[in-house]
């Protein structure tokens, strides 16, 4: 799931091939209706591929490439909101071909400060497998180069427990559109998780990557990796710690 609070600052998170016919109609029907929105009010429409989908490091395609896409809508007021859809595959699911999220919030920035802050709301949902379907809260700091953020999800990923997550990305111009963008993420599980699963690990993911943007297209190569606190969770995912993920997307 991209970064839902500043979708049309940073889309430099991406996805390459698969099954497109998984995107939900009802996507194409809402990005249509955006054009009705104030002319003030900024609408981003993004599409993507990746090699795999994974989400704070964890695989969410058990190493499968799908295809993403994300709307996004801006009130000149502070307001946003949006959707993102992407081809899943949870691997001991027997129906997991989508995964669907709405989100909104609330950003400031005051004119003369490089500082903002943003709050906000988000529910992920898979229709083919209700019992994964988890919502988060969150609050973070921003910058023009970097923003971190804190998340807290009743129950996450279905696992019965409450989590906290926190995390820290930057993006560094390296030499003209290509770019060093990085993050730093922390599971923390506020209690024991009394359903083991392979989506709620406790414990840090990184990523890197070098991120070429050329016009209304990025393309980026990273290495994502999750690191668990231990290897109680080993037993139930069979996919890698680590990935090297290629993406594309363009926006328009």
């Amino acid at each position: 799931m991209p970064d839902v609070a500043h979708r049309r600052r940073a889309t430099l998170s991406g996805s390459a091939r698969g099954p497109w016919r998984r995107v939900p109609r009802w996507l194409g029907a809402t990005a249509a209706a955006c054009l009705a929105f104030p002319a003030q009010a900024q609408v981003t429409t993004t599409l993507s591929g990746v090699s795999e989908y994974r989400f704070r490091g964890v695989s969410l395609s058990h190493g499968r490439a799908e295809p993403q896409l994300a709307l996004g809508y801006d009130a000149p007021q502070g307001w946003y909101a949006g959707a993102f859809a992407s081809g899943t595959d949870l691997h001991y699911e027997t129906r997991t071909p989508l995964q669907l999220q709405g989100y909104g919030g609330y950003a400031h920035r005051a004119a003369s400060s490089a500082i903002g802050w943003d709050v906000g709301v988000a529910r992920a949902i898979w229709p083919g497998a209700g019992r994964h379907d988890y919502s988060e809260a969150y609050a973070g700091m921003h910058g023009d180069r970097v923003n971190a953020r804190l998340w807290y999800s009743p129950n996450y990923f279905g696992s019965e427990a409450a989590t906290l997550y926190a995390e820290l990305n930057g993006d560094v111009p390296l030499w003209r559109q290509l770019h060093l963008q990085w993050h730093a993420g922390y599971l923390h599980a506020l209690g024991n998780v009394p359903y083991p699963s392979p989506y709620a690990q406790p414990g840090t993911d990184l990523r890197i990557g070098l991120a070429a943007v050329m016009d209304v297209w990025t393309a980026q190569l990273a290495w994502v990796e999750k690191r668990r606190h231990a290897d109680d969770y080993a037993v139930y995912d069979s996919a890698p710690s680590h990935a090297w993920v290629f993406s594309l997307s363009t926006a328009f």
